[in-house]
């Protein structure tokens, strides 16, 4: 053989062959398969002396049971995925207590001034008196008053909540209910800086003590003040505060934030709120669902950046964060600083001043709304204010909401249609349009491995 010339080799008929054989042992498996498996119609293709029309027919009839089958699982499974809970009402009001309002009072005067030079002077080298100024407005800025924010030019953005927190006013207040001792308030962080809280569940994850620490862990669900037709009309009443107020209604497992309602406890006057109650509560089968399912998060179902449990409020604040930092580069110094977001100096601030009605609103620049993806929580109650009235009062500012009128229905988030549900109606289409059962899964499991193994084996021990 003439060097660099290839032999002419005969695997070429070796590997047709062998092909040959691959396809034989696969039609022959397949005329197996579909002579023994349970759906209808198979054993009519692979049947024995029949006509090619027979064939055609069958096959036709199979696919088009296929392809039936496949569309009505598939809407059956986007209704499971998009619509398995029902909304109903529920009238048996005697049967369950009404979960009192958690009220937040955000006092107008936030600072001692003489802790803020204070502390500034010891902690942070400071004396200036503009300094001392910038800082008593900054503690009370909100996205509505950033652009009144001036001085602090030699005060690091970092240093802004240890300085509030530190020199925060001395807020003092007594504090009763209709129905047994009253817990005292506890201080939270919202977006209108330093407030105290009442009857929350939340509040003790936005402390300022919580965040020094740099905790996240969840704590046990504290009671909350109810009540019950039973009782007759029911009540708080903060007394004898030395500040005049913010006041906010809001559920146990909501806070304030910055486009929420707000009324006005004037120094030396009573204010007095009348409201009403609306519940919406799910059942425990619905946390078997997933959040896009249920469409609303239980609170400790938290996917927050800035809190390890959820509320609406909190997404949406979490969302004006994101959004200011989007913006101007810098978010406000009230928010939980987690190390990813710069604090705004007075540039900052007065940026964010230009976008705040974006901000507060949370709407695009054209005016749509912001995509924040936050859903309602589960256990949602509403409060609906029916009276407010305010009057002069010489003993301190006085402040007291009264639950006049006890829901006689509230409404009830369960699941319609579950899992077991989806499992029935899927044997139910599958039977309907192939003639089988779920059981025939585990057939063409039992064909495709075991069945499969041993007819490989039998050839190749011919």
């Amino acid at each position: 053989m003439e060097p660099g010339r290839v032999q002419n080799r005969p695997p070429k008929r070796i590997n047709k062959s062998l092909t040959n054989q691959i396809a034989l042992g696969a039609f022959e498996f397949l005329l197996l398969v579909l002579r023994t498996a349970s759906a209808h119609g198979l054993n009519h293709i692979a049947a024995r002396k029949r006509h090619p029309l027979e064939i055609i027919i069958w096959i036709t009839a199979v696919l088009c049971g296929c392809l039936g089958a496949a569309h009505l699982c598939l809407s059956t499974w986007k209704r499971y995925q998009s619509s398995p809970t029902v909304i109903s009402l529920e009238r048996n009001y005697l049967d369950w207590n009404t979960t009192f309002p958690a009220s937040t009072v955000c006092p107008l005067k936030k600072l001692e001034d003489s802790l803020v030079a204070k502390i500034a002077s010891e902690k942070y080298q400071n004396t200036a008196q503009d300094e001392t100024a910038g800082l008593l407005l900054l503690a009370n800025a909100t996205f509505h008053t950033f652009d009144k924010v001036e001085g602090l030019k030699n005060l690091s953005p970092n240093h802004y909540q240890d300085i509030i927190f530190g020199a925060a006013f001395n807020f003092t207040y007594s504090v009763s209910n209709s129905n047994s001792e009253a817990s005292d308030l506890l201080p939270m962080i919202t977006e209108f800086g330093i407030c105290y809280t009442y009857n929350s569940q939340i509040a003790a994850y936005n402390s300022p003590s919580y965040w020094k620490e740099n905790k996240w862990k969840l704590f046990p669900l504290v009671d909350v003040f109810k009540g019950n037709p039973l009782e007759g009309d029911i009540f708080v009443a903060m007394m004898e505060m030395n500040s005049d107020l913010q006041v906010f209604i809001h559920s146990p497992q909501e806070i304030p934030e910055s486009a929420s309602k707000w009324f006005l406890s004037a120094q030396k006057h009573y204010l007095a709120l009348e409201f009403e109650a609306l519940t919406i509560y799910s059942t425990e089968n619905t946390r078997g669902l997933s959040v896009k399912q249920r469409k609303c998060r239980f609170l400790e179902e938290s996917n927050l950046e800035t809190n390890p449990v959820y509320s609406y409020n909190l997404c949406r604040s979490e969302c004006r964060m994101r959004l200011g930092f989007k913006l101007c580069g810098c978010v406000p110094y009230f928010y939980r600083n987690i190390g990813k977001y710069r604090i705004c100096d007075i540039a900052g601030m007065h940026c964010l001043s230009k976008y705040k009605e974006r901000l507060i609103k949370l709407r695009d620049s054209k005016g749509n709304k912001q995509k924040c993806h936050c859903y309602p929580t589960c256990n949602e109650i509403n409060y609906v204010i029916q009276t407010d009235s305010s009057i002069e009062w010489l003993l301190g500012t006085n402040f007291k909401y009264t639950l006049i009128k006890y829901p006689r229905s509230r409404l009830k988030r369960d699941i319609v249609f579950g899992a077991s549900d989806l499992l029935v109606q899927f044997g139910g289409t599958v039977g309907l349009c192939l003639g089988c059962s779920l059981l025939s899964i585990v057939e063409i499991f039992y064909f495709l491995t075991l069945r499969l193994l041993l007819f490989i084996m039998a050839k190749g021990n011919l």
